[in-house]
């Protein structure tokens, strides 16, 4: 009797088998997804951003390639998919390649790029969609997607591939400037904080004029959490940086207390480990004339070591000494100003190499130019290895709203893809 019923457990046992064996050898289905800004070019991203016509403002063109990565054998298809992303970013139009289903593209959901009726995308094939962008979209967006068997995001759901675990990230400039463009507004990521005033000077540090500078396109990137605000900016992104542009901009936010105490404000300009190094932001300066843009004070007529000869533009009045001026990439102080009878050029008395800068030979004609930037005191906190140097970066202005106390805008100039954080 015993035997009997080891006999019937064994025989149940391989029944369960039997029906478990076609679910567990059914068809894996798997996908990937790769995105990039530009276009693929034998499946590599060629990034290239776009530029409106007479427009510093962009509309960016995104592909995202939704590849069936289920085995060859298997007959798993891909016949619509929810491609999302994690911010708040507008579609303005999006078109579907490499298919030639009867598809419909869905883009009244935001943040959702919602795409059926594929013609069956089949195992080791992929399938393309374009889309645009708009001019609020900018920052770093994390694309990822649902893919359905169904042709309306029904049927089964593929799986990640063990070769995508990471969703990947779209990284979308906000703006295209040159020297002097027009001020403009972004929200990166689409979000609720405004970047306000965002703009370039009409010259850069070394006196570049307007029609010298070249282009450049700019990211911002912001995160809040906790009340804090942090936001980076980068421009000439996957390019050597330019080492005179200066760029303003205004970081509104909302501070968690509602007192008229200003908010903790730090900046950044050198990665320590992977994490910024945050200082306390100082003051542009030190004379109110130089809490601007880089702007030019004269041009040089003769180098004499500590005194320069120079011509003034007959636009400037120029700060009371002792005030900072540079002249190419050389920092100096200007600690006296004589005039020269029977001439228009002043003598600038001057100490040289301020700042860290190494000395130069000048040319006759060259910019001598204001900067906002200050150097670093040992009295202001900051680690000794920063003292002595030229601030990369500095505040201009802070203020609250009257009505609305907890609502700041601090303005911030940088020259360095720098780090600002703000708030309690």
């Amino acid at each position: 009797m015993r035997i009997l019923r080891s006999i019937e457990r064994l025989l149940f046992a391989v029944a369960l088998m039997s029906l478990a064996l076609p679910a567990l050898s059914a068809p894996a289905k798997l996908y990937s997804l790769k995105t990039c800004v530009g276009t693929f070019v034998a499946g590599v991203c060629q990034v290239a951003q776009a530029q409106l016509p007479g427009s510093p403002t962009l509309k960016t063109p995104i592909v995202a390639r939704v590849f069936n990565e289920s085995p060859p054998t298997s007959n798993s298809q891909i016949s619509s998919f929810d491609l999302s992303v994690n911010v708040n970013w507008r579609v303005a139009s999006a078109v579907v390649s490499g298919n030639s289903g009867k598809i419909i593209v869905d883009l009244t959901q935001p943040g959702h790029i919602k795409v059926s009726n594929l013609a069956p995308v089949k195992p080791q094939s992929f399938v393309d969609v374009t889309f645009i962008v708009d001019e609020q979209s900018c920052g770093d967006g994390t694309w990822d997607a649902i893919a359905y068997t169904g042709s309306s995001f029904s049927g089964a759901i593929f799986n990640k591939a063990s070769t995508y675990t990471t969703p990947p990230t779209t990284t979308v400039a906000c703006l295209k400037l040159g020297c002097g463009d027009p001020a403009f507004d972004v929200k990166p990521q689409g979000s609720v904080t405004t970047i306000g005033h965002v703009q370039r000077g009409q010259f850069d540090t070394d006196g570049t004029t307007d029609s010298d500078c070249s282009d450049l396109f700019v990211y911002m990137t912001p995160t809040a959490v906790a009340g804090k605000t942090t936001v980076q900016t980068i421009w000439d992104k996957n390019l050597p940086d330019s080492n005179s542009a200066v760029f303003q901009y205004t970081v509104n936010f909302t501070a968690t207390s509602t007192s008229n105490t200003p908010p903790v404000i730090k900046v950044a300009w050198f990665n320590v480990g992977g994490v910024p190094d945050e200082q306390t932001a100082l003051t542009c300066g030190p004379n109110a004339a130089q809490k601007t843009l880089p702007e030019e004070y004269a041009t040089l007529v003769a180098d004499n070591g500590n005194k320069i000869d120079v011509t003034p533009l007959a636009t400037i009045t120029l700060p009371a000494v002792p005030f900072s001026i540079i002249i190419g990439q050389e920092r100096m102080l200007v600690t006296k100003v004589n005039s020269n009878p029977n001439s228009t050029t002043l003598t600038f008395f001057v100490s040289r190499t301020m700042g860290g800068t190494l000395p130069e030979t000048h040319a006759l004609d060259d910019a001598v130019m204001s900067t906002p930037f200050p150097i670093v005191q040992s009295t202001d906190g900051y680690p000794s290895s920063y003292v002595g140097q030229s601030a990369k970066m500095c505040i201009s202005n802070l203020q609250h709203s009257l009505t609305t106390p907890t609502n700041w805008s601090a303005t911030f100039l940088d020259d360095s893809d720098g780090w600002v954080r703000v708030g309690q």
